[in-house]
């Protein structure tokens, strides 16, 4: 869903900006998907006991998952 979200705010931005509409969707999906960064900071913040346990799991999984699904994503979107 928020692959979707992101994806759905990105598109309509590069189109605005004058892009083809399969570039815009390339750019949204690169874009849309979360980076391997924000595992570092999450990491960091659950370690240093800022983010619970219980709050940075989900947060780590989720990042996890948008990594592997952001491949695919972009693949297909041309």
């Amino acid at each position: 869903m928020l692959l979707a979200g992101k994806m759905a705010l990105v598109w309509p931005l590069a189109r605005g900006f004058g892009e083809a509409p399969g570039v815009a969707w390339r750019v949204a999906a690169i874009l849309a998907n979360g980076g391997e960064f924000g595992l570092m900071p999450v990491s960091v913040a659950r370690v240093s006991g800022v983010i619970p346990q219980p709050v940075a799991d989900p947060l780590l999984l989720a990042l996890g998952i948008s990594l592997l699904a952001g491949g695919l994503i972009v693949r297909r979107a041309g």
